[in-house]
């Protein structure tokens, strides 16, 4: 009998020490989810400003003419032949 008492005390203890390991990974894992929460709203934040700063840029770019649209399109040079009129030229006239 002291066989089995001593097996029942090596079990009972396994099973405390199992009940023991459970509650540190509850422990470990609440920890983990916080620091996932914190995390996660970190990433929002700066999702958050990253669509800002993009729709700065558009306004930005919105705003100030291409450099395409500064160029004139029509040809004043001194030496050119009046009578010569370009097909952009047919359209300003």
């Amino acid at each position: 009998m002291s066989q089995e008492s001593n097996l029942v005390k090596k079990l009972k203890t396994l099973i405390e020490e199992r009940h023991q390991t459970i509650l540190a990974n509850k422990k470990n894992m609440r920890n983990n989810l916080k620091e996932y929460k914190k995390n996660l709203e970190l990433d929002r934040k700066l999702k958050a400003e990253c669509r800002t700063l993009q729709e700065t840029i558009y306004r930005i770019l919105r705003k100030s003419p291409l450099p395409e649209e500064k160029k004139s399109t029509k040809n004043i040079a001194v030496n050119r032949d009046s009578d010569i009129i370009t097909p952009d030229e047919e359209q300003d006239s």
